[in-house]
């Protein structure tokens, strides 16, 4: 399932039409169990930086994606999948036109 969202990030920036941040997903995994501050507190991380994550200004980081993994019985290559989904969607997105006049080099 590809997530596609257009949404204005609270930091500032615009971001196209690209894959869904994981900060997006992380509300339906905490879903009734807790809040942003509970789960932060939980993991041992500060809870402005779930809250970054949550509106899609930060990214979730190797180290983040084990204690997500952990805490929410999913896996690493869940939340490091999302996240390389949404950044690479974003730089296709930023360099498109660039990289369509580049030529393709032709081997010997």
């Amino acid at each position: 399932m590809t997530n596609l969202s257009v949404y204005h990030c609270p930091c500032g920036q615009l971001r196209g039409r690209v894959t869904a941040h994981p900060g997006k997903l992380l509300p339906d995994h905490l879903a009734d169990r807790w809040t942003p501050e509970e789960f932060a507190n939980h993991i041992k991380v500060p809870v402005i930086k779930i809250n970054q994550i949550l509106s899609g200004c930060c990214p979730v980081t190797l180290d983040l994606a084990l204690l997500f993994s952990a805490a929410l019985d999913t896996t690493v290559r869940y939340w490091i999948n999302l996240q390389t989904s949404h950044d690479l969607t974003k730089i296709q997105q930023k360099y498109k036109t660039d990289m369509k006049k580049l030529k393709k080099l032709n081997m010997i």
